[in-house]
């Protein structure tokens, strides 16, 4: 329930981030109001908790797994899960260290929304930098899809040979 609660809080944290620090559409704070370093933190804080995100939901995945076939015929052996562990750490751990990489080549832009007031903080990258920026979310994207994919085949695998 711990993992649950965690995960409900990071939830709430990242759409607080996109809500009330990256742009000003709910808050309504003025342009000068507005800094740079507000935006920076909220981009690598964003990016940050997404992957603790994801490395929990799928932590909280594989124990389920794990203790719904545990003590049966079914059981999976403990070294898939130290597998599934290790490469869920290490593949979302170097998509956190992806975005602190690309640190030095982004420079980040409040931009104003045409005849409004409203405000959204981004980043304003170099052909190098944006490479970088989509090899990383290639590799996210890719990595929630295998461990999608993988933890749902863990599970039904099993259930379908119990219905055998």
């Amino acid at each position: 329930y711990i993992l649950f609660i965690m995960l409900c809080i990071i939830s709430l944290l990242i759409c607080g981030i996109y809500a009330f620090m990256r742009g000003n559409i709910i808050t309504g704070i003025k342009q000068q109001q507005f800094s740079l370093i507000l935006c920076e933190m909220a981009h690598y804080a964003g990016f940050t908790l997404v992957m603790i995100y994801s490395i929990l939901m799928y932590s909280l995945f594989i124990y389920r797994i794990s203790t719904v076939f545990k003590s049966t015929i079914y059981e999976y052996p403990p070294l898939l899960f130290i597998i599934l562990y290790s490469s869920l750490l290490i593949g979302f751990g170097a998509c956190t260290v992806l975005v602190f990489y690309t640190y030095p080549a982004n420079s980040f832009v409040i931009f104003q929304f045409e005849g409004t007031d409203l405000l959204y903080c981004g980043t304003s990258n170099d052909t190098v930098s944006i490479v970088e920026n989509f090899i990383n979310t290639l590799l996210y994207v890719s990595l929630t899809i295998l461990f999608s994919i993988i933890t749902l085949y863990l599970f039904t695998f099993k259930l379908y040979t119990l219905q055998k």
